[in-house]
This record gives structure tokens, C-alpha cells and sequence, in this order.
């Protein structure tokens, strides 16, 4: 088994300068074994990586994290290793989390060369509130599954797994699995310039499929997980679109579309197919994840 957690680092404050623009950031892939994910989790110790005390749940970063870092390994089973260092940081008022690289070893800010960095917001000041999952694998707070499909010119394929009708602890807040799957898909290689198609190309399945991206190099279409932003009360999981999409960018040669077999909530399940609104803009109250 990865080992995820690892000691954290001690806060060097001003720690944006050493970073660069995660489009900097490469992988090398290999058709064979299973892409490994590293976590190296920042240390609470410190008050600018605490968890806000505005968030909901009483789940924790690091299993949250740990279950979305399995989410994707299970999706692209292709060799191939990204070293994460995470925690929590006060970003804007409108941003859940931001993904950065560092580019080389800086003893001033005690970061490791060749990391990603994600930082999930735990400003206090916002005017909203995180949902920690404290049972992650799980989707019991939600009451209704949709999944969605469409040809986007290489056969169908999956381009929703939305999980909506939050009650208790979900209801009205952000949920942090959905954003760390979506920062991990950042981290893997998930790094297009705005407005340009993504075109899947073999060895992957559904070669042809022609995935748009939009603002800050997201994909545009607005129920998949690498979409720039998501309501509350809602979660999100991996799609086919994001998975392929990943691997035709950052070289990964295998995947598995459907990853983890979704454990489905005790009401509703509908199934769209066929229709998927490219270019939609975000609905009022929405949060973008970076």
C-alpha cells in the first residue's frame, strides 16, 4: 500500500514566491503497473494549516484526502508517480483550493523540491463552510445519484456521477472530497490551456472523444469533476471524461473508467443520457476550486 501521510512542514509564511504555475508541472507514464500517489500533509502545529473552525462533519483532511488519492489510482492504472504536499491555507473569499509546483528545494520556506502543492481554504472569514466526511467511501448524506452520458465524438461516455439532496452536515456546505479529487486531477497532469479541445487519442478507449476546456483549464462541461466550480450540497466523483482527459494529457496509457463501483444513497437514481450542456455558466452561490 502508498504510504499517504508523511511528517508535515513548518510554515514559511510567504511560500507562494517559491512556486510555479502548475501548467510548469510533467509526468512521465508507462503502460504498465499503477500510477502512485504520494501525500505529504502539512503540520496543524502551526495555525496557518489548522482546519477552519467553521467546518462541518467531524471528518479530518487526511482520510478524506487519502480516499480521493485512491479514487485515482484505481482510475489510471498505468506506472507513473506524483509527490503531493497539502494541508490547509487561507486563500480568497470566493476559492475553495488552489494546486501550485514547486519548481526546486528552498531552505527558506522548507519545501521539497518537485512537490505539487494543494491548498484547501480554511479562512474563517468566508461566508461559508467546508463538509468533512467522517465516513468518505460512502455517499449516505446525499438522497439522490444522477449519472450522466454523451457522445463526444468517440462513442459514449460517462460525463456525470452527481451525488445531490444533502441533509445534515452536507446541506448548504462544500464537500472536501469532491475538491480534492479535483485538485489530484490538477496534480496528475490535468493542465490545458482555455477553450482548447482535448482530443483522445489511442492506446486509451473512446479515441476521438473531444473534451472542451474552459476557464483556468477546466473541462466545460458542468457535471464533471474538473469543472471550475461546485455548488453546496453536492458531490461530485470521478467521470469518464476527467479520467480520460488526465491520461491523454499527462501521457498515462491505461485507465479505468469506472473505478470505484458507486456506493448509491437510500433514494433516487437517475440516469441521463445522451445530454450533456457544454459552456454553462456557474449558478449563483457557486465556489471555484483552482
Amino acid at each position: 500500500m502508498t504510504q499517504k501521510r508523511q511528517a508535515g512542514f513548518p510554515s514559511g509564511g510567504r511560500y507562494r514566491a517559491a512556486l510555479l504555475a502548475l501548467g510548469l508541472f510533467a509526468l512521465s507514464a508507462a503502460p504498465a503497473g499503477a500510477v502512485t500517489i504520494t501525500a505529504q500533509f502539512l503540520s496543524s502545529k502551526f495555525p496557518s494549516f489548522t482546519t477552519p473552525s467553521s467546518a462541518k462533519g467531524g471528518g479530518n483532511l487526511t482520510d478524506i484526502f487519502d480516499t480521493a488519492i485512491d479514487y485515482w489510482e484505481k482510475a489510471i492504472p498505468s506506472s507513473g508517480s506524483v509527490r503531493i504536499l497539502t494541508g490547509w491555507g487561507t486563500l480568497g473569499p470566493n476559492v475553495l483550493a488552489s494546486t501550485f509546483t514547486f519548481s526546486h528545494k528552498s531552505s527558506y520556506y522548507h519545501y521539497p523540491p518537485n512537490y505539487v502543492n494543494i491548498e484547501f481554504n480554511n479562512s474563517n472569514s468566508a461566508n461559508w463552510s467546508w463538509f468533512l466526511d467522517p465516513t468518505p467511501t460512502g455517499n449516505s448524506e446525499y438522497s439522490t445519484f444522477t449519472s450522466s452520458s454523451a457522445d463526444l465524438g468517440g462513442g459514449i461516455v460517462n460525463t456525470g456521477r452527481v451525488f445531490t439532496g444533502a441533509n445534515g452536515a452536507a446541506a448548504g456546505n462544500y464537500d472536501l472530497l469532491s475538491v480534492a479529487l479535483h485538485e489530484i486531477g490538477h496534480a496528475l497532469g490535468f493542465t490545458p490551456s482555455s477553450g482548447t479541445n482535448v482530443v483522445v487519442a489511442g492506446p486509451l478507449p473512446d479515441v476521438g472523444t473531444s473534451i472542451r476546456t474552459t476557464t483556468g483549464g477546466h473541462i466545460d462541461i458542468e457535471t464533471a469533476e474538473l469543472y471550475y466550480s461546485l455548488p453546496p450540497s453536492e458531490r461530485k466523483l470521478l467521470t469518464g471524461v476527467d479520467i480520460l482527459g488526465v491520461a491523454q494529457l499527462a501521457g498515462y496509457r491505461t485507465v479505468d473508467l469506472n473505478p470505484v463501483p458507486v456506493p448509491l444513497p437510500g433514494g433516487l437514481v437517475l440516469m441521463v443520457s445522451g445530454i450533456v450542456a457544454l459552456g454553462v455558466r456557474a449558478a449563483a452561490g457557486r465556489r471555484r476550486a483552482a
